[in-house]
């Protein structure tokens, strides 16, 4: 009898040796995550600081992700379904990423974001895109002063007919266009008589708070020479009455 209490108490020894040597040997898994954690941080070249997705008033999405490329600060863009990789450029106040032909240009600073496309801007998180139309078959009247580009912010039908006279010509699309100054006011932009047939060409109306931005390209149609003839480009620009605000040029 004693022979089997022997042996039945030597064996629960061994058993509970086995289960105390396993508990003391194994490293906690918690702690193996973080160490594996650390090492890969510690080696990787690319190391992504946040990312974030930001919507526009039109309901546009950007979506930016900030990392650390071999050291260097950049914003990897996703925005109309195309991908670009820009990095952090010298900015006199913000923050600026750029591509390398500065085809895209993203600034940030404490009060806006924007992404510039060929200095266009196609998306901001302040400025709210103004839908616009142009006013046709009209000429400038000769007595208006003749000056760099600039805007005109017309009001009224009068003050509109002392600068503009009527062109009209055969065909359905020779009428004017009609104006409802009670729903809408105009912009003028109005360039300087010359001789190179230049055109105004408006990519973008913006709103950013009591400013009203107008991005235009003037472009010639006759490229690397004059014309017989002197002319004056402009565009008449009509906005809804509901978005008032300082009119300011951005030319290029």
């Amino acid at each position: 009898m004693r022979k089997l209490t022997l042996i039945y108490f030597l064996m629960l020894l061994q058993v509970g040796c086995q289960k105390t040597c396993k508990v003391k040997n194994q490293i906690p898994q918690k702690n193996l995550l973080i160490t594996k954690q650390d090492t890969i941080n510690n080696n990787q070249k690319n190391i992504i600081i946040k990312d974030t997705v930001i919507n526009d008033f039109e309901g546009n999405q950007l979506k930016l992700v900030y990392s650390k490329i071999n050291g260097t600060n950049s914003v990897v863009i996703t925005f109309n379904g195309k991908t670009e990789i820009l990095y952090q450029t010298k900015s006199g106040s913000g923050v600026r990423f750029a591509d390398k032909n500065e085809q895209y240009v993203f600034f940030e600073n404490s009060e806006n974001i924007q992404l510039l496309k060929k200095n266009v801007v196609v998306f901001s998180s302040n400025v709210q895109f103004l839908k616009f139309s142009e006013a046709k078959n009209y000429f400038i009247k000769n007595n208006y002063p003749n000056k760099e580009l600039h805007s005109l912010k017309i009001i009224s039908e009068t003050q509109f007919y002392s600068v503009f006279g009527s062109a009209t010509t055969m065909g359905k699309e020779g009428m004017p266009t009609k104006i409802d100054f009670s729903k809408y006011y105009v912009v003028a932009l109005i360039g300087k008589i010359n001789n190179l047939a230049n055109e105004i060409d408006v990519r973008s109306v913006v709103k950013l708070r009591n400013t009203i931005s107008i991005t235009v390209f003037t472009t010639s149609k006759e490229a690397g020479g004059t014309t017989s003839y002197s002319s004056r480009p402009f565009k008449i620009l009509i906005i809804e009455n509901k978005h008032q605000g300082k009119i300011k040029i951005d030319a290029f």
